[in-house]
């Protein structure tokens, strides 16, 4: 870091304004860059060793389960975030990279039901709040991953007081995976909902009320359509972080719901058709599906995004006019 600050600051002293060209100049840019680059990577090994994979992650037995496990469907246990990356294991936890508040204060309110004060930057699930294992069975948790040194520590989910619920798949002597038999698909249909607007009164309607939350989405809008649907079903059949297609059969108009998050960008489209994409269940992700066989893709494609691309485009070509114009070069503005 301290080379970087060093090659700015001697470039701004240095290369004021050049009145004439050379060849040096022309590619003092592109070395500077490179000088960047390198020690920017330097700084990173200081932070993240580049050790053999095989250190970090040994071969161990449950790393098949996790092979298998690996996908949409869902897992919780005391991993790490850094082994959940590397397996690709889809976790309800997290930290820094990229933090949804309402996310957030939704992993809040299962304590108590309370929409209040919630982590700057971490998503830790409650182990031991009133509504636990409602929301393990909303965000399709299918799989609980024991450390069984772990015991009976706080920071581990007692499944042990309901082993009707969770069944035991797998034990190598050190880890142990329950199925959660509980768990709701990571889509589904619905022919019931309430319309709430105030964050706290969406948190009641779907926990103090006894919702049935396989049958009924809490929606911040009212949609203003008939449902109908009598029997549906939901099924993904290709899933990635921009992209979710999924194909549904209804004898009726339903609610299609989808426990990933609800963030600006996302759009959704029915046969090929943009609609409209609702806030469900508080911060979840959920379209109007009418009646028959249809082809839903939900896609991640922000203005933002274009935009990015459309000033970095002009900005590079700023550079190089810059660079190239009449003879002069002016990096940086006189002091």
């Amino acid at each position: 870091m301290l080379l970087s600050l060093t090659i700015v600051v001697a470039s701004g002293f240095f290369l004021v304004k050049v009145k004439k060209l050379n060849k040096f100049v022309i590619f003092l840019p592109f070395i500077l860059l490179i000088l960047v680059s390198f020690d920017m990577l330097r700084f990173a090994t200081k932070w993240q060793p580049f050790d053999p994979k095989h250190l970090v992650f040994p071969k161990i037995p449950i790393e098949n389960e996790f092979k298998k496990m690996s996908g949409y469907e869902r897992v919780f246990g005391n991993l790490g975030t850094e082994a959940i990356m590397y397996y690709k294991l889809s976790s309800i936890e997290g930290y820094d990279a990229v933090y949804n508040k309402r996310y957030g204060q939704f992993m809040t309110s299962i304590k108590n039901g309370d929409v209040g004060a919630h982590a700057r930057s971490v998503v830790i699930f409650p182990k031991y709040g009133l509504y636990s294992q409602d929301v393990l069975n909303l965000l399709g948790v299918k799989y609980l991953i024991y450390k069984i040194a772990d015991g009976r520590s706080p920071w581990t989910f007692p499944f042990w007081n309901d082993l009707d619920t969770f069944k035991l798949i797998y034990d190598d002597g050190v880890y142990q995976i329950y199925e959660n038999l509980k768990a709701l698909p990571r889509t589904f249909l619905v022919n019931n909902l309430k319309v709430q607007k105030d964050p706290q009164e969406i948190i009641n309607a779907m926990y103090l009320d006894n919702t049935d939350l396989s049958k009924t989405v809490v929606l911040e809008e009212n949609p203003n359509i008939n449902l109908n649907m009598k029997k549906g079903s939901a099924s993904i059949k290709d899933y990635s972080p921009n992209y979710v297609k999924i194909d549904t059969v209804s004898d009726g108009s339903a609610i299609l719901f989808l426990s990933d998050v609800y963030y600006p960008g996302w759009k959704a489209y029915v046969d090929g058709n943009q609609t409209q994409v609702y806030r469900a269940n508080f911060t979840f992700r959920s379209i109007i599906v009418p009646k028959g066989t249809h082809s839903v893709t939900f896609v991640y494609d922000p203005i933002s995004f274009r935009l990015g691309l459309f000033f970095a485009g002009i900005g590079a070509i700023l550079l190089f006019v810059t660079i190239f114009a009449r003879g002069k070069i002016i990096l940086f503005p006189k002091i």
